[in-house]
């Protein structure tokens, strides 16, 4: 119920001949959360799921001004999966572009036309749920993050969800001790994959609300793309 620790060994000392190795808390996540898996995704990067259906990003500061800024887990994202999940599974996809190429897409830089280039999200997790479903979890790049989050919005606003429940209060996260009004740097894959299924006039609306000059089957062709991830 304390969430997560992290923990680094100390071996024993080399000026004696008796010594044990013993392990001390370097960082933690100072909320209440009963977690129920957890998996190094990165660097100094954790995904953690609780029992509540809820899944957290942590990320440790190791560049803080101050050793509570080192010691304090800070929330990268947060949402609500609404499955409990019970393994999480990290995954690394390495790149098969040269060099030079694999640079420009990592740091998503800017076509001609002042489109962001290069691929959109990569994979970072596959996680199973008890209810027998498999989701996988990516990281979206910096230059795409602004625009997946406007679409979100943007489809959130023009779908009919069961119940007319706002999909912001569905994704929220959701614990005994506290609950959100939407979630936080998370992008639903399922909400933004309803591109596909609408037709051109909504469609194009959305790309005007958009505003980055997108046509309507460069955002088909986009999310298509990130559909095929999985």
């Amino acid at each position: 119920m304390k969430s997560v620790s992290i923990l680094s060994p100390n071996a024993p000392s080399s000026t004696t001949s008796v010594g044990e190795w013993s392990l001390t808390e370097v960082a933690r996540h100072f909320a209440t959360l009963w977690s129920s898996a957890v998996a190094c995704v990165g660097e100094n990067e954790w995904l953690v799921a609780d029992m509540e259906g809820n899944l957290i990003i942590l990320r440790r500061n190791v560049a803080g001004v101050t050793q509570d800024d080192k010691r304090r887990l800070e929330v990268v994202s947060e949402g609500r999966l609404g499955e409990v999940v019970n393994t999480i599974v990290p995954v690394h996809i390495p790149s098969t572009l040269p060099a030079r190429e694999r640079v420009s897409s990592v740091t998503g830089v800017a076509n001609a036309a002042g489109k962001p280039s290069g691929p959109v999200v990569v994979p970072k997790a596959f996680i199973a749920t008890v209810e027998g479903g498999v989701y996988m979890m990516g990281s979206i790049l910096p230059a795409y993050q602004d625009l997946l989050m406007r679409l979100q919005n943007a489809i959130a606003g023009r779908v009919e969800a069961p119940g007319y429940m706002p999909w912001t209060k569905y994704r929220a996260i959701k614990t005994e001790v506290r609950e959100g009004d939407e979630p936080y740097r998370f992008v639903d894959g399922e909400l933004i994959e309803m591109v596909l299924g609408l037709d051109d006039v909504v469609l194009e609306d959305v790309s005007k609300e958009l505003g980055v000059g997108l046509a309507t089957d460069e955002l088909r062709a986009m999310v298509e793309g990130l559909r095929r991830l999985h």
